[in-house]
């Protein structure tokens, strides 16, 4: 029996010209919505100004923010001084913040002076994280008895889903081809992702690689969100596209206008894995808090890792642990009252450092193959500790705090890394220290405290180099070869700073809180991930971003995300999934693992304890992951009590 064809073959061919013919253009049934006016702000503030002696203060009266397209909002309050003579002023904020306000941020300080002439930005961020409406109060004043003080009333507004419903009046369209032969690639995801990385519009690509997408247009969306566009970088769409076969795409800055129909044609690289990894070993223990962070030398003989918990805390006794990195054999445990959330190993592996919520640092030493408690040093109030850094040449433990006495409530400490005495204490802010960093020859420190305050120390003196607010404490913080520092958390903005402490650049990360980071050897690359699941790719000169990618995950974990030297291979945790994903330089997925949950009643208060502002994100997951320098080997640490190595095949 002949074979004949459904449709006749001219008529086929007719319809494959046909298509050829409307190759790049827009198709005629996606049309821009412009049946609705411009969406103005839900809450529309004013401009306004106070006078404080000769000090002229400016702000607008409304910060608004919306779930999906401005996720928190930053708003500036403006001090000028138009006298001729120096002249301070101090603000505070005098009202308490409402509760659908879980986090408030301030990046300056309270007092400062400003010479004739001379302005300056206050920068406050409210995290707005339910719908609500309510007034924030700031004092403004000079004079001790506040006599002459002045009130700034700013209403915070937080909308709901129902008012983030903005017409798609504008259409991106384009065809998608093959950039090695030209052909078009079918059935490709095309994914246009709004600024904000928390909202996505998506096309699938026909046979003859043309898409379509309507969207809300950048100047409506910069419209609805009044005064409080101009806080981020940019406004613009990006798009990605992932499709088997082919590299990642990233393309940034895509700006579709009211009523417009912009084309965006796109050329796919060919892409093929040349490296993956697989499952070397897994160990497990069976504790209440599941591990939270892991580390391992530079010849990757010992890892390390700690348990703890996000709150609410748990308050009970805990272990952590020292395993053979090549097998997964458990050689060593130290018992603590409480959980650890800082762990620190010396590049050498000669020592380990644990920084305890029951106020200890624990140190061990390694020396052939035995693991035993060397000291452990306790804040003689019980302060919590919970961050720990070992110096590059192996000699300081850097951690915090310490209170001695009335006269030594040390924010920070330097300790002897052999014998755990004191070798030098700072004195500033009280705070907890939740971050620290060594310069390569360990000749500066950088701290960040739970307060926002970031500060920059020459380590034999102690003598203090700059200090600068970032919001809360820096989740991420890093510093290159040259003295520069990177830093971001919660406060969602990333900053860098020179040798000196001057801002270099700095951007309002529109997603949700970045929660780890990593920086290249050479200083070049920076990458951090985001609760939200995004991974940020940076060019550390200029703070561009070369690409972000979304993990196949809900989130990204408190610490899980680590990177080679050479700053090609980045490894990220997800949660609340086990999930473990590698990615190149480019965006690439080289490798992706989700781990089965571990159902351990051990677990069980742990699990229970997740409530109010905290959630299964925070808790189960790949909480850290560790890479060795040549990215060839991985480590993760799972919240549900197992510690698993990769290997690249």
């Amino acid at each position: 029996m002949l074979w004949r064809p459904a449709v006749p073959v001219l008529l086929l061919f007719a319809i494959l010209l046909l298509g050829c013919a409307n190759v790049g253009q827009p198709p005629s049934q996606v049309e821009p919505d412009l049946s609705n006016p411009v969406m103005q702000p839900r809450v529309i503030g004013e401009n306004k100004t106070l006078a404080v002696g000769n000090i002229e203060i400016s702000y607008y009266s409304v910060a608004a923010s919306y779930d999906v397209i401005s996720l928190g909002v930053d708003f500036f309050i403006r001090a000028r001084n138009n006298g001729v003579h120096n002249e301070t002023l101090s603000a505070t904020l005098a009202s308490t913040p409402p509760a659908f306000t879980w986090q408030l941020f301030f990046y300056q300080n309270e007092s400062f002076t400003l010479a004739p002439g001379e302005e300056k930005t206050l920068h406050y961020f409210a995290s707005n994280d339910e719908p609500g409406q309510a007034d924030l109060l700031f004092d403004f004043w000079q004079k001790p008895d506040k006599s002459d003080k002045a009130t700034a009333n700013i209403t915070l507004f937080r909308g709901s889903d129902r008012d983030e419903n903005l017409t798609k009046s504008a259409i991106v369209y384009g065809r998608v081809s093959d950039k090695a032969t030209g052909n078009p690639v079918f059935g490709a995801d095309v994914v246009v992702n709004l600024f904000s990385g928390r909202g996505a519009y998506e096309a699938k690509t026909d046979w003859n690689g043309n898409y379509a997408v309507a969207v809300p247009g950048v100047d409506d969306i910069a419209s609805f969100l009044g005064p409080a566009s101009g806080n981020y970088r940019s406004l613009n769409y990006s798009i990605t596209i992932s499709y088997p076969g082919y590299g990642y795409l990233y393309l940034g800055n895509v700006s579709p206008m009211r009523g417009e129909k912009l084309q965006v044609d796109i050329l796919l690289s060919p892409f093929s894995r040349s490296a993956s990894y697989a499952l070397d070993w897994e160990s497990n223990v069976s504790e209440p808090y599941g591990f939270f962070r892991v580390a391992a030398d530079k010849d990757w003989n010992y890892a390390v890792a700690v348990q703890a918990k996000h709150s609410p805390e748990l308050n009970v006794p805990s272990l952590f642990f020292v395993f053979d990195a090549k097998t997964g054999k458990q050689v060593f445990s130290q018992a603590t009252q409480n959980e650890c959330w800082g762990v620190s190993m010396s590049s050498d592996g000669k020592t380990v450092a644990a920084a305890c919520s029951d106020g200890y640092v624990y140190a061990l030493g390694i020396s052939a193959g035995n693991v035993s408690l060397k000291w452990s040093a306790r804040d003689p109030t019980g302060n919590m500790r919970r961050w720990v850094e070992i110096s590059h040449d192996g000699k300081l433990v850097l951690t915090g705090p310490l209170v001695a006495a009335p006269s030594s409530r040390y924010a920070f400490v330097l300790l002897n890394a052999s014998t755990g005495e004191l070798v030098r204490g700072f004195e500033g802010d009280f705070a907890w220290l939740r971050n620290a960093r060594f310069s390569a020859d360990d000749s500066r420190l950088v701290v960040g405290g739970s307060d926002g305050v970031l500060e920059m120390y020459e380590t034999a003196s102690g003598k203090k180099l700059w200090e600068n607010r970032i919001g809360e404490f820096p989740f991420v913080l890093e510093m290159d070869g040259n003295g520069n520092t990177y830093a971001t958390g919660k406060g969602r903005t990333i900053y860098s700073f020179d040798p000196s402490g001057k801002e270099r650049w700095s951007f309002r990360v529109p997603d949700h809180a970045p929660y780890a980071g990593a920086i290249s050897a050479d200083g070049s690359k920076l990458a951090f991930s985001t609760m939200q699941g995004w991974v940020y790719y940076v060019d550390t000169a200029t703070g561009g971003v070369y690409w972000r990618k979304r993990i196949a995950s809900n989130n990204a974990a408190f610490n899980a995300l680590s990177m080679s030297a050479d700053g090609k291979t980045i490894a990220v945790g997800g949660a609340p999934q086990n999930l473990l994903q590698v990615l190149d330089d480019k965006g690439n997925t080289l490798f992706g693992n989700t781990a089965p949950a571990n159902d351990d009643p051990a677990l069980a208060q742990k699990w229970a304890g997740i409530g109010y502002k905290a959630s299964d994100n925070t808790q189960r997951g790949t909480m850290g992951t560790f890479m060795s320098a040549d990215g060839s080997r991985i480590l993760a640490a799972y919240g549900d009590d197992y510690v698993r190595e990769f290997s690249r095949r």
